[in-house]
């Protein structure tokens, strides 16, 4: 099962399934975490494209200051989910933008959520695979919205040793960078984050597949 935003993994949802993972121990059961359920900000590289497209940037702040007085608040359930939705559309509306409120909700309430790195850590040794979800790698190599390094150290610390994809959501908006360099770069970081914490990304297929017998 995918854990992927607006859940996380304290969600109810993923608690009662956490409960049965452990009640029938099969192999064949597991989660894939989205590193887009753990946000510390939304994308700037999002709010760039907006100012591209000309949104008012008193309404880009005011979408930040909107997704950052949730965060922190754990996992969001379904009704708080659709109230968020509704007050991010209601937001747009105040500020003339009515034709693409309900985009700005899907963004800003849909796609990122406000779990934090240590709940990761609860569901680890039932991980099979990770979606290493990111938006975007600044000029310092680094990932602003995502905290990549605190994740891997997490990871690394309690024994996780299976594969992480890389996955850039930001495609959806940046149009102004070439795919394969962003992913390069991101590739560039957890390498650098696995190093730091003391392990070390493996990339060669060769050694990845006779580890995992595959």
């Amino acid at each position: 099962m995918e854990i992927h935003a607006h859940h996380t993994p304290r969600h109810p949802h993923m608690q009662a399934l956490l409960e049965r993972y452990q009640k029938l121990g099969s192999p064949r059961l597991g989660f894939i975490p989205d590193w887009g359920a753990t946000m510390t900000q939304m994308p700037r590289s999002l709010f760039k494209r907006y100012e591209q497209r000309g949104i008012s940037p008193e309404l880009i702040t005011a979408i930040d200051a909107y997704w950052n007085s949730k965060h922190g608040n754990g996992a969001a359930l379904d009704d708080e989910q659709a109230r968020q939705f509704a007050d991010v559309v209601e937001l747009a509306g105040r500020h003339g933008a009515e034709d693409i409120a309900v985009e700005l909700a899907v963004n800003s309430t849909g796609l990122f959520g406000h779990g934090l790195v240590e709940e990761w850590v609860e569901i680890l040794p039932w991980v099979v695979h990770t979606h290493g979800k990111f938006y975007e790698i600044d000029e310092q190599g680094e990932e602003p919205s995502v905290p990549i390094r605190e994740i891997l150290d997490a990871y690394i610390r309690n024994g996780y040793s299976s594969t992480i994809s890389s996955e850039w959501e930001g495609f959806h908006w940046n149009n102004w960078e070439n795919a394969f360099d962003v992913i390069a770069r991101q590739q560039a970081l957890m390498r650098d984050a696995a190093e730091k914490s003391g392990s070390r990304m493996i990339t060669d297929v060769t050694e990845a597949r006779a580890l995992k017998n595959w």
